[in-house]
């Protein structure tokens, strides 16, 4: 099953595509594989940090797609 977190996509449109709509936080501890896909804003910068990378599985992987400055770097390193 895929899991999908997009506040700007409707449920409908999401449920259509064929993932399951879920929390943010509930995508980050089922996930095997984290994909973000999110444009760079004042809302977005910064949105990945040790939080978020303490709710992910060991054995997750995290793959950026979008603009660097959306991970806390620091953060990662330090979850890795």
């Amino acid at each position: 099953m895929a899991f999908s977190y997009d506040p700007f996509v409707s449920a409908e449109e999401v449920e259509r595509l064929g993932c399951e709509v879920t929390s943010l936080n509930e995508l980050l501890k089922k996930s095997d594989v984290v994909s973000l896909h999110a444009r760079l804003s004042p809302e977005t910068e910064g949105m990945f940090g040790a939080r978020q990378f303490s709710l992910m599985k060991e054995s997750a992987y995290f793959i950026n797609t979008a603009r660097g400055e959306l991970v806390r770097y620091d953060d990662l390193y330090a979850a890795l």
